[in-house]
């Protein structure tokens, strides 16, 4: 007998053996086997159905937050152009006012200055007047010669110098 030879009873007894264990896997393992192969099925499609919904869920959530930061850029961007624009007003304000008190100011200083113009010459005809009347009322009382009159014209410009030194 050799190992390759086929023997018909061998054969016969192979072949009940197998259908033997094929109707009793069938009625015992088969169905175990299946029912595990469809709920390992089931939880694929399951996994994969709720990988699509936070798939889904993360754009949604994605373009919520894109449509925030651009929001947020965009109001970012208006509250620096509004305080550019109030920033520039307020630079126009200041300019004007500066310039409004510095008008102020020098007309001011010039009436201040025509004022103490006026007085300077009010002084200065005063004090010719008083010269005038001192060298007349000094003329009137006595004859002059040409050295009194030499005399009389210094007396009266070291008075004007020293009425001008008291003066400042």
């Amino acid at each position: 007998m050799g190992l390759l030879e086929v023997h018909s009873g061998l054969t016969l007894w192979t072949i009940i053996t197998f259908i033997v264990l094929l109707i009793v896997l069938s009625k015992t393992a088969w169905p175990a086997i299946v029912g595990a192969l469809d709920e390992r099925e089931k939880k694929i499609r399951e996994s994969l159905a709720e990988a699509d919904k936070a798939r889904a869920e993360a754009d949604r959530i994605a373009k919520e937050y894109d449509s925030m930061v651009a929001k947020a850029r965009h109001e970012a961007q208006e509250i620096i152009e509004e305080g550019k624009k109030v920033a520039d007003k307020m630079k126009s304000e200041i300019i004007s006012d500066a310039q409004s008190q510095s008008s102020t100011m020098l007309e001011k200083a010039k009436i201040e200055i025509e004022q103490e113009r006026e007085k300077a010459k009010e002084e200065i005809r005063d004090m010719v007047v008083e010269l005038t009347i001192s060298t007349t009322s000094k003329l009137i009382s006595k004859t002059l010669d040409s050295k009194d009159h030499i005399n009389l014209i210094n007396q009266s410009l070291d008075e004007i110098k020293v009425g001008m030194q008291n003066e400042n």
